[in-house]
């Protein structure tokens, strides 16, 4: 493949995901990814600030550490939905 068009895939790629995060943060919703660890790999902003901490607080941590037990109970219920399907 010629440099000229491999650049043009990496700028393509780095403005669709760019543009995904900006969709993702325009919603509503919750979104949040947990890593195979079971760690906070990414949330939007509405997960942030629902649950009133910063991108920091939550990324690369367990629901667990960060989150009271009340609060810890409602996401795990959740992500056992999720992982049971």
């Amino acid at each position: 493949m010629d440099p000229t068009e491999s650049l043009r895939r990496e700028v393509n790629a780095a403005l669709s995901a760019r543009q995904l995060e900006l969709i993702v943060n325009r919603v509503p919703s919750f979104i949040a990814q947990l890593d195979r660890e079971g760690r906070f790999s990414y949330i939007n902003d509405a997960y942030a600030k629902f649950f009133r901490r910063s991108r920091a607080e939550i990324l690369g941590r367990e629901p667990r550490e960060i989150f009271s037990a009340a609060e810890f109970r409602q996401i795990e219920e959740r992500i056992e939905g999720v992982l049971s399907g």
